[in-house]
């Protein structure tokens, strides 16, 4: 292991945030970097999950080049750092993120736990 940055990029749009003395949100998609809470999970495969922008968007990114390769909206940010575990009965992989929401970013509380089923490999 060299050390070396692989990639670095702004984390989380516009989308959800705005002047939050206004009550505003901007409902722009643009990539801005906004506060985050909550870290990222990186699978064996290569998949790093996210979830902890402030706006409601859950991710699948690359490891090695950090593309954005899947998205699902939530009800409300996911700020907390995601568990991965594999099912014993199908084998199948799942990842888990709780949506809290955190009132000092303007998103809504949340009291769920989301679950997303990895595609299965085609061999």
């Amino acid at each position: 292991m060299s050390g070396k940055v692989l990639w670095s990029k702004p984390f989380g749009t516009g989308r959800d945030i705005g002047p939050l003395k206004l009550g505003v949100r901007t409902m722009l998609p643009i990539t801005i970097g906004t506060p985050t809470a909550g870290g990222a999970v990186t699978t064996r495969g290569g998949l790093v999950f996210i979830g902890g922008a402030a706006e409601h968007t859950f991710r699948a990114l690359e490891a090695a080049t950090g593309r954005e390769l899947w998205s699902s909206r939530l009800a409300t940010s996911a700020n907390a750092t995601p568990m991965t575990y594999r099912s014993p009965v199908s084998g199948r992989q799942f990842v888990v993120v709780a949506e809290g929401g955190r009132p000092a970013y303007g998103t809504k509380p949340g009291t769920k736990l989301v679950a997303f089923a990895l595609p299965v490999k085609q061999e």
